[in-house]
């Protein structure tokens, strides 16, 4: 299998609550954010 890491934003100033993770890598140039998100699992968010 493929690691794949993922952030979770749970909240913003002036948005709504977001389920989504967003995939990153670390390189030697930093963290950089992919465009692409997915939903959290519903175990993740404790329903």
């Amino acid at each position: 299998g493929e690691l794949r890491r993922s952030l979770i934003v749970w909240k913003m100033r002036g948005t709504a609550h977001s389920m989504r993770r967003h995939p990153f890598e670390i390189t030697d140039k930093g963290i950089t954010v992919k465009k692409e998100s997915m939903e959290v699992p519903r175990e993740v968010r404790g329903e």
